[in-house]
C-alpha cells in the first residue's frame, strides 16, 4: 500500500505489521477484543491488521497499536521507488 507521508510516496508494510502485533499480542496473552478495547476501534480491524488485510491505513489506529506493542511505528515504512 502506498501513501504520501508529507510529498514522499511511502509503501507501507502491512503484512509485516500485522505478523509483528499479532506476536505480540500472543506474548501478552491478549485477545483481541481486549486490544479493541484498548484503542477504542473493533476487534474486526484488530483482526485485518493482524492478517495484513486492512485496505487502508488508519494512522490513529497504527498509532495507537504501535503505542500499545511498543513497536516502532518507522520500521513498517519504506519509500517508493
Amino acid at each position: 500500500m502506498t501513501i504520501k507521508i508529507g510529498s514522499v510516496p511511502m509503501i507501507f508494510n502491512h503484512q509485516r505489521f500485522g505478523n509483528d502485533c499479532l506476536a505480540r499480542r500472543l506474548h501478552l496473552r491478549m485477545k483481541v477484543s481486549d486490544i479493541a478495547d484498548l484503542i477504542e476501534t473493533s476487534a474486526s480491524v484488530i483482526s485485518r491488521y493482524e492478517r495484513g488485510t486492512e485496505p487502508n491505513l488508519h494512522m490513529n489506529v497504527f498509532l495507537k497499536m504501535c503505542n500499545v506493542f511498543d513497536l516502532d511505528p518507522r520500521e513498517y515504512f519504506e519509500l517508493e521507488h
